[in-house]
């Protein structure tokens, strides 16, 4: 729920009942024009303490809690309101703002329908119903991205190759539902293309999913990959990661265990650490972690970098790698985005990899 939105809102809620000239609703609604929805809850709840049946009072209290950020209490506030007045649409019509912005749109519909059906032409009526239509419809987004790559390869050997990559996926989210599918073609001595599909479900304060991969005849990737895993908000600022992947290649078998912890301190700044421990066929099992932050600018474009130290498998051979990454994403329109990556990454007994991608991506849909 945006608070501006509450805000207006909440101004809008004044400009009707009577006795709109008395002090502290002038006082109040004053304080909400300029931007300070505390005080003018301040306001309106020392003048409810001395009218405590006034409904009015305690419906313009609740839209400024509402305004406030305070939607549990602008709940309570606003149903003192109703069991005072129950037959008051302004009441009414404020309650179903109310339950919509705290994520019951079912009830702010039937809420909005008790107006409806006293008056269909009640003000403001038709703007709640068409918001709380917008939130009970399903949202449909679509999109689909490109992107190229090029490593420069040196071996423990001595000599240098060129890798190149070529990647493009697609997705499509229908409600809680979100199926994404992969295709990733690249050349190094050999050439493999991995086909990868992905089902997420939104579920209570987090998302579950379900994945899987194949390489036809593949030379350095894994020839199947079956994963699942899920994210989970633990407060305002916390969310718990965890990933469980098994890969089957030629001549080995990988299993790897992934937890993570997600921080944003801000608004604008994510940062993750994550644990992987991986388990091979015959050996004892490796550790290894990962950090992230991803910042985003107030202007459009989001930075990120991190580091890692892990093991990971290529043609069934696990290796410790240590490397650095880092990145811009810049929106070009609403719907059109362009992806800058550059890593560097030192496998033990293998090779030093520097490798650049770009990437181009357009979501649409509501």
């Amino acid at each position: 729920m945006a608070s501006r939105a509450a805000i207006l809102a909440a101004l809008a809620l004044y400009a009707t009942p009577a006795f709109a000239q008395e002090d502290a609703r002038e006082q109040a609604s004053e304080a909400l024009a300029s931007g300070d929805p505390e005080r003018a809850v301040e306001i309106l709840e020392q003048a409810s303490d001395t009218a405590p049946e006034d409904a009015d009072l305690l419906r313009r209290l609740a839209s400024a809690q509402a305004a406030s950020e305070d939607l549990p209490g602008a709940l309570r506030t606003i149903d003192r309101a109703l069991q005072l007045a129950p037959q008051d649409n302004d009441i009414r019509l404020a309650r179903a703002r109310i339950l919509l912005w705290i994520d019951r749109p079912h009830e702010a519909r039937q809420q909005a329908e008790e107006v409806a059906a006293q008056d269909p032409d009640y003000p403001e009526l038709g703007q709640v119903l068409r918001s709380i239509d917008s939130t009970l419809q399903p949202p449909r987004r679509f999109g689909v991205g490109l992107a190229v790559g090029a490593s420069r390869i040196e071996l423990e050997s001595g000599t240098s190759n060129t890798w190149k990559s070529l990647g493009m996926d697609a997705f499509g989210q229908v409600g809680a539902n979100t199926l994404a599918l992969s295709v990733q073609h690249e050349v190094r001595a050999g050439s493999d293309t991995r086909l990868a599909l992905r089902m997420d479900h939104r579920v209570g304060g987090g998302t579950i999913y379900l994945a899987g991969a194949v390489t036809p005849s593949a030379d350095f990737r894994e020839e199947w990959s079956v994963s699942a895993g899920g994210a989970l908000t633990l407060g305002d600022n916390v969310t718990a990661l965890l990933d469980v992947r098994h890969s089957e290649y030629a001549a080995t078998s990988v299993t790897s265990l992934q937890p993570a912890l997600r921080v944003s301190p801000t608004g604008d700044l994510d940062l993750t650490a994550r644990a992987i421990v991986l388990f091979q066929e015959r050996d004892d099992a490796r550790i290894g972690a990962t950090v992230r932050a991803d910042y985003r600018l107030a202007t459009g474009p989001s930075l990120f970098a991190g580091a890692a130290v892990y093991p990971d498998t290529e043609a069934g051979i696990t290796r410790q790698v240590r490397g650095v990454f880092g990145g811009v994403a810049l929106p070009l329109t609403q719907r059109l985005a362009l992806t800058l990556v550059g890593e560097y990454e030192e496998r033990r007994q293998s090779y030093t990899r520097k490798g650049m991608a770009l990437g181009l991506s357009w979501r649409f849909g509501g």
